[in-house]
């Protein structure tokens, strides 16, 4: 399965289409094979002040989760309205550029340039500033976390500390 990694800062040109990196259209493209490699589909973040990007499969996925609210017929439709509603289906042109639309940088406050920021199964669009912001308190609270990533989410057991030789 494609991947997102990694992040890029990129300029808006004056037609208001951002160069996604050669990585993302790769695995947009991998994942979405030939009928659907070349469209991602965009809607403005529920937790972040960010714009959510999926590749055509994982977006399929995002949505039989949630047409699978069933539990509660009001919770499902609030997650229609606040994501498929809000969806843009974009294309990337010959030169891997992609038009976003005003009303989505603008849901992230994104204005001349845009923070593309790799999340595994989609990517997200930044502003550089709130990218540089959520990035420092990320690594901060990270930092406190590192142990799960140790054995399974488990702690790590303790290294002995080495003693200089012929230390007592």
């Amino acid at each position: 399965m494609s991947r997102f990694y990694s992040n890029f800062e990129k300029q808006i040109d004056t037609k208001g289409r951002v160069s996604v990196p050669a990585s993302f259209r790769a695995a947009v493209q991998e994942a979405g094979g030939e009928r659907d490699g070349d469209r991602i589909f965009c809607f403005p973040s529920l937790i972040d002040t960010a714009v959510e990007c999926y590749a055509k499969p994982q977006y399929d996925a995002l949505l039989e989760s949630v047409l699978g609210v069933i539990e509660s017929p009001d919770a499902r439709e609030q997650l229609e309205l606040a994501i498929i509603a809000r969806t843009f289906e974009l294309a990337f042109d010959g030169d891997g550029r992609v038009t976003f639309p005003e009303k989505l940088l603008k849901a992230a406050g994104i204005e001349k340039a845009v923070a593309l920021i790799g999340r595994g199964d989609r990517f997200q669009l930044w502003s550089p500033d709130a990218w540089a912001e959520a990035e420092r308190k990320a690594l901060e609270a990270a930092a406190g976390l590192r142990h799960l990533l140790m054995r399974g989410g488990r702690p790590a057991p303790a290294i002995p500390a080495l003693k200089p030789e012929g230390a007592p």
